[in-house]
């Protein structure tokens, strides 16, 4: 579950850290950046939904948009198998999934149909570098980035933390974030970067190729984070209002 896209020649990309519900948010730093959905591109690394009051606007919103692209996070996981299994729905409720059962059944259909034909991987092509990657949490140390096309989300399995598989890694690892967080140089072969969220941070950490982007945006204190690595800036929405700072490797 791989989505492959071509490099984009006519405009930008731009990545969103893990929005969890709080379209406000994302749509005034789509402003501040400029953002022109006609030419740009944005990428989500996932958990579009919980924890805000707009997660099926949100996800419907992504489905609908040509240039709005997301990688299935460990809340769009649960969301997919939620109904189907209730181990998973107990756990999604306790992690914001209340919002599911006031949503008529016709549009909780969709939304399952949504969540569950997101893919776990992105892969973009870059003029004249190797592809930048999107993933939700973490690549599997053992596994090279080619292979991870043909990783697979199973229900119920995987919607739950500590799964032992690839898709498992992809949703749910905390480890790579761990590492940053701890001054590891970070580098995945194959990609020029690869961005991710899933671990909130008091800010983004840019080690070796890998940035990481959950920033805290839901938590008070925190903040939601756009990021052009191309343009090496970034914009930041938290209680203070929308900023603009450079964005560069840390190490």
């Amino acid at each position: 579950m791989m989505l492959r896209l071509p490099a984009n020649r006519t405009g930008r990309d731009l990545f969103v850290g893990d929005v969890h519900g709080h379209a406000d948010r994302l749509y005034a730093l789509l402003d501040a950046a400029g953002f022109d959905r006609g030419r740009d591109r944005l990428f989500s690394v996932g958990d579009l939904v919980d924890r805000g009051p707009a997660s099926a606007e949100l996800l419907l919103a992504q489905a609908d948009a040509d240039w709005f692209h997301a990688v299935m996070g460990n809340h769009e996981a649960m969301l997919a198998n939620g109904g189907r299994d209730p181990a998973v729905r107990a756990r999604w409720r306790d992690n914001g999934g209340q919002w599911f059962d006031a949503v008529d059944a016709a549009t909780q259909a969709r939304l399952v149909e949504r969540a569950a034909a997101l893919p776990l991987t992105i892969e973009i092509a870059q003029p004249d570098a190797d592809p930048i990657g999107v993933v939700h949490a973490d690549p599997p140390d053992d596994r090279a980035w080619p292979t991870l096309a043909t990783a697979a989300f199973s229900a119920g399995r995987d919607a739950l933390p500590d799964t032992p598989s690839v898709c498992g890694a992809l949703l749910w690892s905390r480890a790579g974030a761990r590492r940053a967080r701890g001054g590891e140089v970070l580098r995945v072969p194959g990609l020029s970067l690869l961005l991710s969220g899933h671990t909130p941070m008091h800010d983004w950490i840019w080690t070796g190729n890998r940035l990481f982007l959950d920033t805290g945006g839901y938590l008070d204190g925190g903040a939601l984070t756009l990021a052009e690595p191309a343009a090496a800036r970034c914009w930041q929405l938290g209680g203070g209002g929308v900023i603009e700072r450079a964005l560069l490797p840390q190490r």
